[in-house]
């Protein structure tokens, strides 16, 4: 009788420490997840914060050194995160903002005439800029659109009083 009384107990304390287990799992499945999104939007962010530091030196250039400096930069900027994207480096939810910022980004340099000619001059050999000729190959009609918009967005600002 007493021994049916402790394995009772016993299975009583396994239950009770399974159940205590499982909760703990549960807690800790709950804090990796929230990690995870929290690392999500600080990818994400440090990326918006770069890529408008990268732009507003390329607009406050004042010698043509300086420009060449910044765009070159600002080219290699885009080189290192359209590899992150080719390799699929960034989250989920970064990821489809990352590569429509760098399609905008391409679209606004195919639009203007000295961007064109300092890549051009920019390339030295087949592996510059590979991770964007890469990234451009894979969004191309993405980066269309979003030229035709940067198109009508100009057009728009042009007819202002």
């Amino acid at each position: 009788m007493v021994a049916a009384v402790g394995q009772a107990a016993a299975a009583i304390v396994s239950a009770i420490g399974l159940a205590l287990s499982a909760i703990g799992l549960f807690l800790v499945w709950s804090q990796l997840k929230v990690a995870k999104k929290t690392a999500d939007l600080h990818a994400l962010q440090e990326f918006l914060e770069a890529a408008s530091e990268q732009e507003k030196r390329l607009l406050s250039a004042e010698t043509e050194e300086e420009k060449r400096h910044n765009f070159n930069e600002f080219m290699n900027f885009l080189e290192i995160n359209a590899a992150a994207v080719n390799d699929n480096l960034y989250p989920k939810t970064a990821y489809k903002l990352v590569v429509d910022k760098l399609c905008s980004s391409i679209a606004v340099i195919e639009a203007e005439p000295w961007c064109c000619d300092q890549i051009k001059t920019s390339i030295t050999h087949s592996s510059v800029f590979l991770e964007l000729r890469k990234f451009y190959g894979r969004n191309r009609n993405t980066i269309k659109r979003c030229a035709e918009e940067h198109k009508i967005s100009s057009n728009k600002a042009d007819n202002l009083p």
